[in-house]
């Protein structure tokens, strides 16, 4: 976390892509929160925190609650699931 704040701070603009891999959004994958997992809110209102402009992509298969990046982030990609058959982050 500290070398991606650090990184932000000497650029111009951020760009986060953040969400979940498609594992879990699958029927067995149920969780009780839809806030971004793995200390990605932390990383992400860290980076705000530079005062340098924030792009902020999300990946993933269902609706997150992304309510702070709403208030605080000017610009939000929703990108969903990258096209089946592509090679896949993981």
């Amino acid at each position: 976390m500290e070398d991606a704040v650090a990184l932000a701070q000497r650029s111009d603009l951020a760009v986060l892509v953040l969400g979940e891999i498609d594992l879990m959004s699958t029927e067995s994958a149920s969780r009780a929160s839809l806030r971004l997992s793995n200390r990605q809110q932390e990383l992400l209102e860290a980076v705000f925190a530079t005062e340098k402009p924030v792009v902020l992509v999300l990946i993933n298969g269902r609706p997150l609650d992304i309510s702070w990046a709403a208030e605080h982030v000017p610009a939000i990609l929703e990108a969903w699931y990258p096209e089946p058959g592509r090679e896949r982050h993981r």
